[in-house]
């Protein structure tokens, strides 16, 4: 039987630092200081879960198929944050 264990804390931070990360990009100077602290905090808790996940896993085939599969996510991600992009770079 797997435990699924919530982290409640992170996910309420997570919804501030997103908040402030959308602010530095309005220019509200007011959450500014949050916005800078989100995207660290993002990279933080990213690596976390993922070696979180990564350690718990057995075989070195298992590990391999984990960081191909983390790397195309991210990899879909910036690709899709580019195709959006590109039309706002051109104007």
């Amino acid at each position: 039987m797997i435990i699924k264990k919530e982290y409640t804390g992170i996910d309420i931070f997570k919804l501030f630092a997103a908040i402030g990360v959308l602010a530095i990009h309005a220019n509200a100077p007011f959450l500014e200081i949050l916005g800078r602290l989100g995207v660290p905090f993002f990279a933080i808790t990213s690596a976390f879960f993922f070696f979180k996940h990564y350690l718990n896993l057995s075989r070195n085939r298992e590990r391999q198929n984990q960081v191909v599969k983390f790397c195309k996510r991210i990899f879909l991600l910036y690709l899709t944050w580019q195709v959006m992009y590109l039309p706002l770079m051109f104007k």
